[in-house]
């Protein structure tokens, strides 16, 4: 290993202890969908203090909807923001990099489930706790404290290295469109989400709500109303049947041959009712489902449609009654990462060179923001720090994973974009 890159190394050590706690005081701004301005804040300002050139730009959602990739929503993105921070190019000559994480994280309930304060941020070993501490908190502390590191040691840029946090990850990716939207674009990304190995192909997302319509009564007249709760078993037997034939062999993308379930359906929200001794009038499920790569949105919005339609034909009441489909947030095709991109092998040699062994690669069953550089026909890396439990009560993120993924993106941003001392 040459000079330069040990003595950015060295540097990272050295400023190990200021990222955990920039990481820490990251987890202990909650963020959820709608409340990131406290986080985005603190971040904004701390990449100013480091030199670099920042804005906060908000969302504009006439801007994005006819661009590829666009979900549709049904909430407000008033007053929040994305942040890009850039570090300039200080010659010409290099390529430029973007470093792109989300800041939003997912519920905490139940509160009762976690062992350790959510928000909290506290350190046990060396393992650090709290909701997004590893989805993805750890990945943007890594990408930050890779860029200070080097700008640490004296060295300039051959090229320009920018740092997006963006909002709305976890529920449609309209933030890191919306980066693209505002002119955000680069010669190569990596995204350090929670992948610790090398992310080959991502399966697509849909998020789905399904109305389903009862005939309300009081609880005495139980056995002669129709309870929408009870209907809403028919639909969820239709959506499995739905994932049982997205699973199929046959059906399957060559990047998953080896993933023995890789679509999965998600019942996750069911609302109905308003007091015990009635019936309710209506059930609604919220449903999250994943598909193949190589499906269009649309395609699966219609294929969900009719699986659901199509359960309901089975049943008397469903079948005079249908249940209502309707789409709001994720419409996420599946994606492909180019393995034989020059940014991809530069990020699995840096990483075995540092660990000592090649990083796996593997596909993942869920999305991340990925897909957006691919849209634009950017290379670009999924790879980031080890952890378990995400979107589970006591999430937490290896601080050692961490360190080692600052490492590997400290000694990419030299080999990609360049440097002079």
């Amino acid at each position: 290993m040459d000079g330069v890159k040990a003595s950015v190394l060295r540097k990272v050590d050295e400023l190990f202890d200021e990222e955990t706690h920039f990481l820490r005081e990251m987890v202990r701004r909650p963020s959820l969908r709608g409340e990131t301005n406290l986080v985005q804040q603190y971040i904004a300002k701390s990449l100013r203090g480091h030199g670099l050139s920042v804005v906060e730009e908000g969302l504009d959602l006439g801007k994005m909807s006819t661009m590829r990739g666009y979900a549709p929503v049904d909430w407000s993105y008033e007053g929040l923001v994305n942040v890009i921070g850039t570090a300039r190019a200080a010659a010409p000559g290099g390529r430029s990099l973007i470093l792109n994480g989300h800041v939003d994280v997912v519920p905490i309930d139940p509160i009762e489930h976690w062992s350790v304060d959510p928000w909290g941020g506290d350190v046990v070993g060396n393992r650090l706790y709290g909701r997004g501490s590893c989805d993805m908190k750890g990945g943007i502390a890594a990408a930050v404290y890779a860029l200070r590191a080097v700008q640490s040691c004296g060295l300039g840029l051959k090229g320009e290295v920018a740092i997006e946090t963006v909002i709305d990850e976890e529920c449609s990716g309209n933030g890191t469109l919306s980066a693209f939207a505002n002119g955000h674009t680069a010669d190569a990304a990596i995204i350090p989400e929670p992948f610790p190995y090398m992310v080959t192909a991502s399966t697509g997302v849909i998020w789905c709500r399904i109305r389903i319509r009862g005939r309300g009564a009081h609880a005495q007249s139980a056995s002669s109303a129709v309870n929408p709760i009870e209907k809403a078993y028919v639909v969820i037997k239709a959506l499995r049947e739905l994932e049982t034939e997205l699973n199929r062999p046959e059906h399957r993308h060559s990047s998953f041959a080896g993933v023995e379930h890789p679509c999965n359906v998600n019942i996750g929200m069911l609302h109905s009712g308003t007091w015990p001794s009635s019936v309710p009038e209506t059930c609604m499920l919220h449903v999250r489902i994943g598909y193949q790569p190589g499906i269009a949105p649309v395609e699966m919005q219609e294929r969900i449609r009719q699986a659901v339609l199509g359960g309901a034909q089975r049943d008397e009441w469903l079948r005079n009654t249908p249940p209502h489909v309707e789409f709001a947030g994720f419409l996420a095709e599946g994606w492909l990462v180019d393995t034989e991109s020059e940014i991809f092998t530069l990020v699995e040699r840096n990483h075995e060179q540092l660990a000592g062994a090649k990083p796996p690669r593997q596909p993942v069953t869920g999305t991340a923001d990925n897909r957006y550089f691919g849209f634009a026909g950017i290379p670009h890396v999924g790879y980031g720090p080890y952890g378990e439990l995400l979107h589970a009560p006591d999430e937490w993120v290896d601080l050692e994973s961490v360190r080692l993924v600052t490492r590997v993106l400290a000694t990419t941003i030299i080999d990609w974009v360049g440097v002079i001392s």
